[in-house]
């Protein structure tokens, strides 16, 4: 039968739990255990309290073919069943994970699997710039969407060891992020941007290039307690490497950043993935409702949005090495 859209053909039950109905499901999320195939998952509670003390009663999972429409379809349907406020931003979450399911190699218990090697025992790695010795990578630790802390750290590819850079372990105690930043040494981006709290700093997208007068620029989105582009140069070389804070930029009101690229001018271009981040708008995205641009910013004129930029959660960006054409993906 066809519920609010989504077709009860496409459901199929795992018996990996003993199936009852218990009248007041909870949703929450996770993967299939079959691992051929990442699907959307959904477990029933016995109870409305989410929590770890109530037993799972049953199980669904959407197929990965199932279009997003019949993904938000049959959350809708759920919602009008059980009647109570669920926990929305948790069923998006699991929406927009079924959205990226692929059957690609699966790596679990840090074991090496079909000539790849995994590197565990770091935070998230969310962003990724290689230094010109062939060797280092700067790496941007994402600490969450909404909340949450991460850090920059330096890794060597031979030695597969990681250094700190910002916060660096001696600043990361301190509570004072003016005792960690040199702010007279801001010398790009906002006149009036402050400097970042390593304590709640949340980087995400990153970009690393050389400016017109040589100088290596390293920008940062940063979602801790503001929106900004932090904006470090990279001094020393190899495992000698160093991020000294030159400042930063604020992007428009009403700015939920992703992505950046910079241009050798000192120009910034970057996506606004959506306007507030909040659990309403990420709902609509599902749907197909644009939800952000792009923008460039500059010291002269300040953020400036970029006509005809208008998509569906503008993400990652890079420029081409003529700094003519940017790609974005929308």
């Amino acid at each position: 039968r066809t519920w609010l859209g989504a077709k009860w053909s496409q459901v199929q039950i795992l018996p990996s739990r003993p199936i009852s109905y218990s009248g007041q499901p909870t949703i929450c999320t996770t993967f299939s255990s079959d691992h051929t195939s990442r699907s959307l998952v959904f477990d029933v509670f016995a109870s409305e309290d989410y929590g770890p003390s109530k037993a799972w009663d049953s199980c669904v999972f959407l197929p990965v073919s199932t279009s997003a429409l019949d993904q938000v379809s049959l959350v809708a349907g759920f919602f009008t069943i059980t009647g109570w406020g669920m926990r929305l931003a948790v069923l998006l979450a699991g929406v927009l994970l079924g959205a990226c399911s692929s059957a690609d190699i699966h790596i679990a218990d840090c074991q090496p699997v079909g000539g790849l090697q995994p590197v565990c025992g770091m935070q998230t790695p969310e962003d990724i710039a290689a230094l010109d010795d062939g060797r280092h990578l700067l790496l941007a630790h994402f600490g969450g969407m909404i909340d949450g802390s991460g850090s920059l750290s330096l890794f060597d590819t031979q030695t597969e060891r990681m250094k700190s850079l910002f916060p660096s372990s001696s600043s990361s105690s301190s509570s004072s992020a003016s005792a960690v930043v040199d702010v007279g040494s801001a010398i790009w981006g906002d006149a009036d941007c402050a400097a970042p709290n390593p304590e709640k700093f949340s980087p995400h997208g990153t970009h690393l290039h050389r400016l017109a007068n040589g100088a290596l620029r390293y920008l940062v989105v940063n979602h801790g307690e503001r929106e900004t582009v932090e904006m470090f140069e990279v001094l020393g070389n190899g495992g000698a490497t160093r991020l000294q804070w030159r400042g930063c930029l604020e992007p428009a009101a009403d700015t939920f950043m992703n992505d950046v690229v910079g241009l050798s001018n000192g120009d910034v271009i970057y996506t606004r993935m959506f306007h507030d981040a909040g659990t309403a708008e990420m709902l609509l995205s599902l749907i197909g409702v644009d939800t952000g641009d792009l923008w460039r910013w500059s010291k002269q004129t300040g953020p400036q949005l970029l006509p005809g930029t208008t998509a569906n959660q503008p993400n990652g960006l890079e420029i081409s090495s003529d700094e003519r054409h940017v790609f974005a993906n929308m």
